[in-house]
């Protein structure tokens, strides 16, 4: 029993609950204000949604955890209280079976190749990430930042999003048509996520920099310093709340407080 609270937590739950919310917030916002107006349809069955929600996760879980097998030297330096559920075969043997029954789901709903290509990619991403891409300045917290960001794009690949101009209506005081408003929510999600997610990568490798010195990891803590980590997070913040400002103004008061929240 122990062991197996140990493997959850490797799995990082909590997160992994954030980002299909995420999704499931996005679907949601679809049906709110594409199919209850009549301009468009899933073209995805809730079942096939349910099934791509349980291929993220599956792909995310094996992601954290292949990162805690090469992190395990790193770890017991940065982290020394952290102890592995199980021995490292083990863990092998469990990332490729997650990793397995989440390809035979891709390859069971995807209906697009290019689907199949984003979900089999991040998947091979998250291993260079944890095998190279960490130990490299800035590649790897972009690379986890990207991967973050596109979960929405996937989404709109996955349901085929069309809209029928035919009934299409104007949604907000602007005049925004419908493609322009559905392209808005997409980079709008995908901002927030590439966003917050390289800010959690830069405080990461500021917390990590002892272990990731010992090992040899090239962070940018390592090579420059605690302090120039610090600068770039803080212009980075600056110019993130910088950006969601501007989307916040033009589309979340404009559009998503008058149609959604009230």
């Amino acid at each position: 029993m122990k062991n197996l609270i140990l493997l959850l937590k490797s799995f990082r739950l909590l997160n992994v609950f954030s980002m299909l919310l995420l999704l499931a917030g996005l679907r949601f916002y679809f049906w709110k204000h594409f199919v209850k107006l009549e301009v468009y349809s899933f073209e995805r069955s809730s079942t096939d949604f349910l099934y791509l929600l349980l291929t993220i996760g599956l792909i995310s879980v094996g992601g954290y955890l292949v990162n805690d097998l090469f992190d395990i030297e790193v770890d017991k330096v940065n982290k020394p209280e952290k102890k592995l559920p199980f021995s490292k075969p083990v863990l092998w043997l469990i990332y490729i079976g997650v990793n397995v029954l989440a390809i035979i789901i891709v390859l069971l709903i995807s209906e697009n190749s290019l689907t199949e290509i984003i979900l089999l990619g991040t998947i091979i991403l998250l291993f260079l990430y944890s095998f190279a891409f960490q130990k490299l300045p800035l590649i790897g917290n972009i690379l986890v930042a990207v991967l973050a960001g596109v979960l929405p794009v996937l989404y709109l690949v996955f349901d085929s999003i069309t809209v029928d101009f035919s009934n299409a209506v104007m949604l907000s005081d602007y005049g925004v048509n419908l493609n322009l408003q559905l392209t808005s929510v997409i980079f709008l999600y995908f901002s927030i996520g590439f966003g917050i997610t390289l800010l959690r990568e830069f405080v990461k490798d500021i917390e990590d920099l002892k272990g990731d010195k010992l090992s040899n990891y090239k962070t940018l803590p390592v090579l420059a310093s605690i302090r120039m980590s610090k600068i770039l997070f803080y212009i980075f913040s600056v110019l993130f709340i910088f950006g969601i400002s501007i989307l916040d103004k033009n589309l979340f008061n404009n559009f998503l407080l008058e149609n959604w929240l009230f």
